[in-house]
């Protein structure tokens, strides 16, 4: 995970799949903070300033609390900070979730790290 962000920080952004997508609703809820607003259900801001509905089709309340958190950081190192921190969630959700369902704690960990490294969670 270190060595992603640090290729990330260094080179950029990879653009790859929905990156547009998620990026613009950072920015989105990083605009609205910014400005002391709550963020709005319509994007003026960015999916190319149209005002589309993306946020009340797909809600981010749950984004919010990961932007307020790295809200001093700029935008790049803000969205990998937030990549960085999903990585570093999904690893302990999937972890505790295997605990309850009665896996012993090494199998739980090397599960949760090889799924939290896996292809989709990193895209």
């Amino acid at each position: 995970m270190f060595y992603q962000s640090q290729v990330q920080q260094y080179y950029g952004l990879f653009q790859k799949g929905d990156t547009f997508f998620h990026v613009s609703r950072i920015y989105e809820i990083r605009y609205a903070f910014l400005h002391h607003e709550l963020p709005n259900w319509l994007n003026y801001h960015s999916y190319f300033g149209m005002g589309q509905a993306v946020n009340g089709m797909y809600p981010d309340l749950s984004l919010w609390p990961l932007v307020l958190v790295t809200l001093p950081l700029s935008l790049m190192k803000q969205i990998i900070a937030i990549r960085l921190l999903i990585l570093a969630l999904t690893c302990l959700v999937t972890y505790l979730s295997l605990l309850k369902h009665k896996y012993q704690s090494n199998l739980a960990i090397f599960a949760a790290v090889i799924y939290t490294l896996s292809g989709y969670s990193l895209y």
